[in-house]
């Protein structure tokens, strides 16, 4: 030790004159390895709110179990799944044999058991880094992907075929299932309500 720094001991920080760290301070202090000013306050701010809010719990307005099917690069699944939704915050909870056993959540990122990440950075790992940004989310939410692009009304819903260089998409939306198909990719997204 020596110029004033903190060091942990049995458990405790600890300055080098033997005094221990008493509140929120003097942990900064500890954790930045400098004494706290009021300088450091906006940086501290913003990572105590990047932690609060990205690990927070949501209370959503639906939850709908449904019967879904995933075949992407990463995802293999086909079982009972719940979609919880709020407004685009929206969250898929994957169950086998009844236990959960994956739960990705979108909002302003992507949040997976792996951890989060950026909506195009999901897209690449997961679907196709040409997709747009919230592809997965609006497929979850049974709305228009690709800003409504080759869409035609159906008695029960909408209809898109979509393709490109990148893709060949059909997406289909009727009141009882919401289905996505990516012949190029191989990429299946099928959800099914559960029949009472």
């Amino acid at each position: 030790m020596g110029n004033g720094e903190w060091e942990m001991e049995n458990g405790k920080w600890k300055m080098e004159n033997g005094e221990e760290a008493r509140g929120v301070w003097h942990v900064l202090q500890a954790t930045f390895k400098t004494p706290f000013s009021i300088y450091h306050l906006p940086f501290s701010l913003l990572l105590v709110t990047l932690v609060v809010t990205g690990c927070s719990v949501k209370n959503y307005e639906r939850s709908d179990p449904k019967i879904v099917t995933l075949k992407t690069k990463q995802l293999k699944f086909n079982d009972l799944a719940y979609i919880r939704s709020s407004g685009d915050a929206v969250q898929l909870e994957l169950f086998a044999v009844g236990n959960a056993i994956e739960q990705i959540d979108i909002d302003t990122l992507i949040c997976t058991s792996k951890g989060c990440m950026r909506k195009s950075s999901f897209n690449t790992d997961y679907l196709n880094a040409f997709y747009p940004d919230t592809l997965m989310q609006n497929v979850l939410l049974s709305r228009t992907i690709f800003k409504g692009e080759g869409m035609r009304d159906v008695c029960s819903g909408f209809v898109q075929k979509i393709k490109s260089e990148h893709y060949n998409i059909t997406y289909r939306v009727s009141k009882n299932e919401t289905y996505f198909k990516d012949r190029k990719n191989g990429i299946l997204i099928r959800i099914k309500n559960v029949k009472p």
